[in-house]
């Protein structure tokens, strides 16, 4: 109890579910009632799982994560967020190689103040070390955000490829980012890209991004 209010709030950790390759942990019930002095409509928050704290769900190989959340008023519905995540890990070892490949795909829904952002990204990488002294590793990512405010899209793509040798290690990262609907500038904060840029309404292919240099860097990593 505070002096704009009063938060009564319970939450619940349930234990994990192991059935065979069936396995879900990190599970959490949590609800919370708000009533406030100061004029505010009572909001009523309900939480399956957290952001900061998903729920993990694996099936032999398979594996993926995610959450909801719901906060309520006497005028509808405040808030709503989704996300989950699913995908796969897979492992090599022949003795004097190791590595191993994994792909993840997710999708976030958020929902607050009547504006709505739909997410939807794709990762997928994998490194191969050989004797302990070479390493490579390849990662590739690639996201869209519908925005309803302004009827906007924005997409990003960012490829990274590193290689060790012994203490040396050098890496390339290749990103284009790119607005595919609505008008203005770029808003870079979306994807924590550096300062906004204004976008033209012609198709821009991901080859024009890249001189000669970066595009031989790009074809190599997946020789």
């Amino acid at each position: 109890m505070t002096a704009q209010g009063i938060d009564l709030g319970y939450t619940l950790g349930l234990p994990p579910v192991s059935i065979g390759v069936f396995n879900l942990s990190n599970v959490s019930l949590a609800a919370q009632l708000n009533i406030y002095f100061t004029g505010d409509p009572i909001t009523f928050e309900f939480d399956f799982c957290q952001e900061h704290h998903p729920f993990l769900l694996t099936v032999s190989l398979f594996g993926g994560g995610g959450y909801f959340g719901l906060t309520l008023t006497p005028g509808g519905i405040q808030r709503m967020a989704a996300e989950f995540e699913f995908g796969g890990n897979f492992s090599l070892n022949i003795g004097v190689a190791s590595g191993g490949v994994y792909v993840m795909a997710g999708l976030s829904y958020q929902h607050a103040n009547g504006n709505t952002e739909l997410t939807g990204y794709l990762r997928c990488g994998g490194a191969l070390e050989v004797l302990a002294i070479i390493t490579v590793s390849v990662e590739f990512k690639m996201g869209m955000k519908y925005i309803s405010a302004g009827n906007k899209v924005w997409g990003r793509a960012t490829l990274t490829v590193e290689v060790k040798v012994l203490f040396f290690s050098k890496s390339v990262d290749l990103t284009v980012e790119r607005q595919f609907a609505g008008g203005g500038t770029q808003n870079a904060a979306l994807f924590g890209a550096g300062a906004p840029y204004p976008l033209g309404p012609t198709p821009v292919h991901f080859v024009d991004e890249m001189n000669s240099v970066d595009w031989q860097l790009y074809c190599e990593a997946f020789a």
